[in-house]
């Protein structure tokens, strides 16, 4: 590790394929480094009643699988490495980003809010007003949390293939800002994310998933 200091985590963010080349000695101490990093971010969400996703056990903080390197084969951190450059480099795995990013939300639906639907929403969302409503929401009810639900519906059900709408957009940053205005519009209305966001795509409803059983290893949130 003190070979890294004064290195910046940012600097040693590259793409997969750089450390595909690399060997278990030179990988394992940027996986730690970089580990070290993500686990922090975990914990404040932690300690703040947040669920970065839905992983449960004593090796998970936040709903996520505690990252590292120890007792891993070069394979395997070469897959750690992947998944904590999703992790690190998402907006929202940050307290500061969350507050941020549910501000631009709220932000994008009453600037494009009919007059009917800003008499709901009330006055102009502030940047402060925002931050002190995620706060209090998010440990009971988070907008990202549910975006991820989202996310995990549409591959499992193939939403993309069945909606236009979302077909027209297909860049994954696009999709998340649609989700997140829509879990947003379906709160005001007092429906459930999902079943708003079918009626709003046009989705028939197959047999539900339980999400509780499935593995998750993607920690971008943006899948």
């Amino acid at each position: 590790m003190d070979k890294f200091k004064g290195v910046k985590w940012q600097d040693l963010i590259k793409s997969p394929e750089y450390y595909a080349q690399q060997d278990r000695e030179t990988l394992a101490p940027i996986i730690s480094r970089l580990s070290s990093v993500a686990n922090k971010r975990l914990r404040r969400m932690r300690d703040s009643g947040i669920s970065y996703s839905y992983q449960s056990g004593d090796d998970t903080i936040s709903g996520v699988k505690k990252f590292g390197a120890q007792g891993k084969t070069l394979g395997q951190l070469r897959a750690e490495y992947k998944r904590l450059q999703g992790f690190l480099e998402s907006p929202v795995s940050t307290i500061s980003g969350r507050k941020e990013s549910y501000y631009r939300a709220k932000q994008r639906i009453w600037r494009n809010a009919t007059g009917k639907e800003r008499e709901k929403l009330g006055d102009k969302p502030t940047r402060q007003e925002s931050y002190r409503e995620y706060l209090r929401n998010s440990a009971e009810t988070d907008l990202f949390t549910e975006v991820a639900k989202l996310f995990w519906k549409a591959r499992d059900e193939g939403w993309i293939t069945k909606s236009e709408h979302l077909y027209r957009m297909r860049a994954s940053d696009q999709i998340r800002d649609y989700f997140e205005e829509q879990v947003l519009m379906s709160k005001l209305v007092g429906k459930d994310p999902i079943e708003y966001v079918r009626e709003q795509l046009k989705v028939e409803s197959p047999f539900e998933t339980d999400y509780d059983d499935e593995e998750d290893t993607s920690t971008s949130q943006f899948f």
